[in-house]
């Protein structure tokens, strides 16, 4: 019997935390998988916001590299009553820098809302794997040029702090 309780109870946290997170803070991951160790493909990602183009970005991604990383921050929309986003990212595959030849093949998408608590709630997982194993073969590999990882670095820092929302 307590087999089964711990089970129960196993799933049940496990529902909640895939179903999304409730807190001052919420922060979205998505990573690449579907490549080995030490191949790359450029990856394109497309950020769509309440159905209006935000901005894009590409570059060469490696195994498990984070395409995607976004923060929201329950103080930043706290004079906003009833705040939500709704946010869609497009990711392609591109056969070079040049993003000649693209493909997409995931998308990904997050609500994230303040509730009446003056919390943020989303229904996305922390973090969301997302796999080119079924396309990588048909695009070049690259290499991620490491003369440019600060460059990179700052690229990725640009994206998860946000500016003050209206």
């Amino acid at each position: 019997m307590k087999k089964i309780a711990a089970l129960g109870l196993g799933f049940v946290l496990s529902g909640f935390a895939m179903a999304g997170t409730v807190s001052d803070e919420v922060t979205h991951v998505v990573t690449l998988t579907g490549i080995k160790q030490g191949e790359g493909r450029y990856i394109r990602a497309d950020i769509l916001e309440d159905d209006q183009y935000k901005f894009g970005y590409y570059f060469c991604a490696t195994r498990r590299s984070v395409i995607f990383m976004d923060m929201f921050f329950a103080d930043e929309v706290a004079d906003i009553d009833a705040w939500k986003t709704n946010q869609r990212i497009r990711f392609s595959i591109c056969q070079d820098e040049n993003l000649s030849e693209c493909q997409e093949f995931a998308t990904d998408e997050l609500t994230v809302f303040k509730n009446s608590d003056g919390l943020l709630e989303t229904d996305a997982p922390h973090v969301s794997p997302i796999s080119i194993e079924a396309v990588k073969d048909g695009f070049r590999a690259c290499e991620p040029d490491m003369s440019k990882f600060d460059e990179l670095k700052l690229m990725k820092q640009s994206f998860r702090s946000r500016k003050k929302f209206r």
